[in-house]
């Protein structure tokens, strides 16, 4: 497979960009353009507000959850590509990310610290009871790795597990996929972040186990899950938030993992691992009962109350004041964009605990691509993001698509944006994966 290193001049003989230029969206031809990449994408973000040359305006919309929500700003022009790594599983699960973690340890603690700091300091005793038994909370192998990485990192196994948790709720995304005239499959995917340092934790890691390539996966080093990932000769995924009402970001965690909800991102790095097919995938994806029940509250309140100077009882009906026992939860709603071989491509928009559609590539019906950033396909857009994603695609056709376009759609302004934290192209019958991170 392709590495970032060599994204312009392979994706397109003609195309003599480097990395941090962005190749033509429009042209399919590779073409680099002149300037800067923030020029561009300012001149991008003047056309689909649908203002002037002098337009500044921002559009204020509001989502599912009646939140008002601000369209995207540009990204600066810093883009690099991102090192790889090998995960052998073959080894015991805390001994898989010790050279890793030993790299990326600065970076891992600075991130915790800004994920700390987001969350209400009265909340942050809950955590206190999690990391002296993560078993209870994260399914095998995932604690031992969580705990491994946090002893080199030198933080807490609760203060890890908080920063997995924060990265499974606070997402948003641009996902595509389409089909060219041959079969081949590109899935391109930015994801987005309000998180600074995460861009120094991005890699892409290679799981290996009894010598030969299992998946791979883009990763913030530290989180354990996957949100970007391809199983070779069998599917590629990515994962987009689904906003639904109820609960600030905090809120939603706590619930998520307190009341035994399930980590997306570790449903995910187990679908890659244990499933080798599309349509396989698509049907544990769309059937499964993704909550598990992981501890008792009984069992939580006792630990509290041995590791908090918090009366247990009060804290947790402060934080959860209409249930003294909590019910099972799924994890939080997600779109789960998959491709595959052969033309086939599909989103899945799952709700807590069942599937809301599914919706398939069609060629033949003239639905060649899919387009999801973080709203119900059937729904009016919250933002600007996939309008103007479906008018990149709809300026090449399926025989004219190439991974060089995919890469520049998810180039454009505004789905690379200032929140962007990196890209990544994939193929499963194309050999192709490489991701670039973004706003360096």
């Amino acid at each position: 497979m392709q590495n970032a290193t060599q994204i312009c001049g392979a994706l397109n003989p003609h195309c003599n960009c480097q990395v941090h230029s962005r190749c033509d969206a429009t042209a399919g031809t590779g073409a680099c353009l002149s300037g800067s990449l923030k020029a561009n994408q300012q001149q991008e973000k003047t056309r689909a507000l649908g203002g002037g040359a002098n337009s500044s305006s921002l559009v204020l919309k509001h989502s599912r959850s009646g939140a008002a929500t601000a369209d995207p700003q540009p990204a600066n022009n810093n883009s690099k590509a991102v090192p790889t790594y090998t995960i052998n599983l073959d080894l015991p699960a805390d001994e898989r990310w010790a050279k890793v973690a030993a790299v990326f340890a600065p970076q891992i603690k600075a991130v915790v610290a800004v994920v700390k700091a987001r969350i209400p300091k009265l909340a942050l005793p809950l955590l206190e009871p999690i990391g002296d038994d993560l078993e209870a909370y994260l399914p095998a192998p995932y604690a031992a790795e969580v705990a491994s990485i946090a002893a080199i990192a030198g933080v807490t196994p609760a203060e890890l597990f908080l920063m997995n948790v924060y990265y499974d709720v606070t997402t948003a995304c641009t996902s595509i996929v389409a089909a060219h005239a041959n079969g081949t499959v590109f899935h391109g995917r930015n994801l987005d972040y309000g998180i600074p340092g995460l861009q120094g934790l991005t890699a892409d890691v290679v799981f290996e186990a009894g010598g030969a390539v299992a998946y791979r996966g883009t990763t913030y080093v530290g989180y354990v899950g996957l949100l970007t990932g391809l199983r070779p000769g069998a599917f590629s995924v990515s994962i987009d938030e689904r906003d639904t009402p109820g609960g600030k970001v905090w809120e939603n965690a706590a619930e998520a993992f307190l009341k035994g909800g399930h980590s997306i991102g570790l449903f995910l790095r187990s679908l890659l691992q244990d499933h080798t097919t599309l349509d396989e995938a698509i049907g544990v994806v769309q059937s499964a009962h993704l909550d598990a029940v992981r501890t008792t509250p009984i069992r939580y309140l006792l630990a509290l109350s041995r590791s908090s100077s918090y009366p247990p009882l009060l804290l947790y009906l402060y934080l959860f004041p209409t249930q003294l026992t909590p019910p099972l939860v799924a994890t939080q709603p997600a779109y789960i964009i998959m491709g595959g071989t052969g033309g086939q491509g599909a989103i899945v928009t799952r709700e807590r605990e069942s599937t809301a559609d599914t919706w398939m590539i069609d060629a033949a019906a003239g639905r060649w691509f899919l387009v999801e950033t973080n709203d119900d396909h059937w729904e009016p857009p919250q933002d600007i993001r996939r309008d103007a994603a479906n008018k990149h695609m709809n300026a090449t056709t399926p025989a004219a698509l190439t991974q060089g376009f995919m890469f520049g759609v998810q180039s454009a302004f505004p789905n690379l944006n200032a929140e962007t934290t990196y890209t990544t192209v994939m193929s499963v019958d194309g050999g192709v994966y490489y991701t670039v991170t973004r706003n360096n």
